[in-house]
């Protein structure tokens, strides 16, 4: 698997980007100790933005309970800001060591979807169920999994050899959209998300 050397994420914070020499899904718009926001370069729905870890982990159930932990408050920020925009959905591709669970990038990131147009919490992969309350039981284990969370409602699913951003398809034939984004739909959709996070992260 890529090292922090090779990987996409890891050279953004390297090369500390400025807003009009890099693409706008490159800036970085919110940021913790242990994490930056950017929005999706594809998005699918309006605030389609990713949660990555500034260090080079494979998922955050490799994190530890402290980055868990901070995660865990990060998205709670996230979600009292998105309850009035509509229904959303957590998604990440939990990466291991042998085995990249459908990640398109071997580091540490979620996906923030929303806001749907119904319950995404209806949404169940035809992928085996993991019996598993929050990432701090994935700790001790070592399979790769796919994180679902939404209004509130966490699933874990084992992810042994799925495809390449196996969740990205699933969701958007779910939801009948375009898994990948396409022209000024895809820039106009960055742009809201940035703008509405930058004013309401002070709020």
């Amino acid at each position: 698997m890529p090292t922090r050397n090779h990987c996409k994420f890891c050279s953004l914070l390297r090369d500390d980007p400025v807003s009009d020499t890099v693409p706008l899904w490159d800036i970085p718009f919110h940021e913790t100790s242990s994490f930056f926001c950017l929005p999706d370069a594809m998005p699918i729905f309006p605030y389609h933005f990713m949660i990555i870890t500034k260090e080079h982990i494979l998922s955050l159930a490799d994190a530890g309970a402290d980055i868990i932990n901070e995660y865990y408050a990060l998205a709670y920020f996230f979600a009292s800001r998105l309850k009035s925009s509509g229904p959303y959905m957590e998604i990440e591709h939990g990466s291991r060591q042998h085995d990249k669970a459908g990640a398109c990038v071997d580091h540490a990131h979620v996906h923030w979807l929303g806001p749907m147009t119904k319950d995404a919490s209806i949404l169940q992969p035809p992928l085996p169920r993991l019996d598993l309350g929050d990432h701090f039981d994935l700790i001790a284990r070592s399979e790769p999994y796919v994180f679902i969370r939404a209004n509130g409602k966490a699933s874990f699913y084992n992810a042994s050899g799925i495809e390449s951003k196996y969740m990205r398809k699933f969701v958007a034939r779910a939801f009948e959209v375009d898994p990948f984004g396409t022209g000024e739909r895809t820039l106009a959709n960055m742009s809201l998300a940035m703008h509405d996070w930058r004013i309401n992260e002070q709020s």
